[in-house]
């Protein structure tokens, strides 16, 4: 894609027009088409009036790149959750934690969860304030929540899953006071 000869406000008259500006394939009326100006839009922004093509920002080569690596990120965990999906032993069904899905993608470890129950205890043992402890575990958990719900929110635009969020409840066994986590 060649950026280069689209400037912000400028006008294009049509489909076959834009194409040739930034040297892209012209694809047939459908799907194919409409993710192509999809992923335009991770290039520069654009209004239609029409047939026209009413250029808006452009984005510069670090905004791309950013967005570039949280898509492999995302596709990843996408393909994860694919993978997942359909061994046999899930037969295309899962019923599972946020937390446990997140271990099953191999975004948390087994440590995680432990350590977040009891964070007085991890700030102690890794000398840390416990406020700033605290505020890793919130940033982080959001981070991690947004990450997943988007790449299943991809794969459910795309017509590959299903999935809905629950509220369960479950009991949890107490565990006894440790010194260190294991």
């Amino acid at each position: 894609m060649n950026l280069s000869n689209i400037a912000k406000g400028q006008e294009i008259r049509n489909y076959n027009s834009m194409c040739e500006l930034i040297e892209e394939p012209i694809k047939n009326k459908g799907k194919s088409r409409l993710l192509q100006l999809e992923n335009w839009k991770q290039y520069f922004e654009y209004e239609k009036n029409g047939h026209k093509f009413i250029i808006g920002d452009i984005l510069s080569h670090s905004q791309i790149e950013k967005n570039s690596r949280e898509l492999t990120f995302i596709t990843s965990i996408e393909m994860l959750i694919l993978e997942n999906l359909i061994s046999e032993k899930n037969k295309g069904k899962i019923f599972l934690s946020k937390g446990k899905l997140l271990k099953l993608l191999y975004m948390i470890n087994a440590n995680y969860g432990e350590c977040k129950r009891r964070p007085e205890k991890l700030s102690e043992l890794i000398e840390v304030d416990k406020d700033n402890t605290y505020e890793f575990y919130e940033f982080a958990d959001k981070t991690l929540k947004r990450n997943l719900e988007k790449a299943l929110n991809n794969l459910r635009n795309k017509g590959l899953i299903y999935w809905s969020s629950v509220m369960t409840v479950c009991f949890h066994e107490a565990l006894p006071d440790l010194n260190t986590f294991n």
